[in-house]
């Protein structure tokens, strides 16, 4: 699967959003049954674009949106944060996520440091952050939140 990552623009805010929840939301509920919660609030996600150093982009395949990434990246320290990626709700488990982290690493060669959180509970997060991205070797580094 071929993925580019494009800056998303003010035309695609909301429906960026509501994929990025969807795919939360579908997730936590996979892991923990149906919830009356909303994993994901929209203030969250505009709380890391308007987070400076922010880069919002959408995942695109054969002209499909497939999910995205919001990443903040400090050209001083090159210590760089990954706040969100998703993989739209319907293409998991094909490889899109892995492909998505490819792209962003593609795109921001000069980072030195990998950071991003993720809840303990999310054990399939971890195995991809850390089996597939190779977050957590020595050129990366995963934090887990309890």
């Amino acid at each position: 699967m071929n993925i580019r990552l494009v800056p998303i623009c003010e035309n695609d805010i909301a429906a960026y959003k509501k994929d990025m929840q969807e795919a939360f939301q579908k997730g936590a509920a996979h892991e923990f049954g149906k919830l009356d919660v909303e994993i994901l609030p929209e203030q969250d996600i505009d709380k890391s674009l308007s987070t400076k150093g922010a880069v919002a982009y959408k995942a695109v395949a054969d002209e499909e949106i497939v999910g995205g990434a919001i990443v903040v990246i400090s050209e001083s320290t090159q210590h760089n944060h990954l706040d969100f990626l998703y993989v739209k709700h319907g293409v998991q488990s094909k490889g899109v996520g892995q492909e998505i982290w490819k792209a962003i690493e593609k795109h921001h060669p000069e980072t030195k440091v990998w950071e991003t959180m993720t809840p303990y509970f999310e054990k399939r997060n971890i195995h991809f952050y850390i089996n597939r991205c190779g977050l957590g070797e020595s050129q990366s580094l995963c934090k887990l939140s309890n």
